[in-house]
């Protein structure tokens, strides 16, 4: 957990993915605990997704950080 806490706190803005298809999702409880431990990391954390963590591949998972985090499609990639 520290460990991701420096990471966190490093980057500009962060996307938590996680899957999950029950009540619970482990990017959600991530954050949340991330969130109560050290508070100021709650402005850092962009958004928390879930995904079908069976299903993606790299690139679509790299593809739905980017579009998410700059809010732009990839250009080399067709829409």
């Amino acid at each position: 957990m520290e460990e991701l806490s420096g990471v966190i706190e490093k980057a500009d803005s962060v996307l938590l993915v996680g899957h999950g298809n029950a009540k619970s999702n482990i990017a959600e409880v991530l954050a949340s605990a991330l969130c109560e431990r050290q508070p100021g990391l709650t402005d850092k954390i962009e958004d928390v997704l879930r995904v079908d963590g069976k299903h993606i591949t790299q690139n679509q998972l790299l593809k739905l950080g980017r579009r998410h985090l700059t809010h732009t499609e990839d250009p080399r990639r067709p829409t």
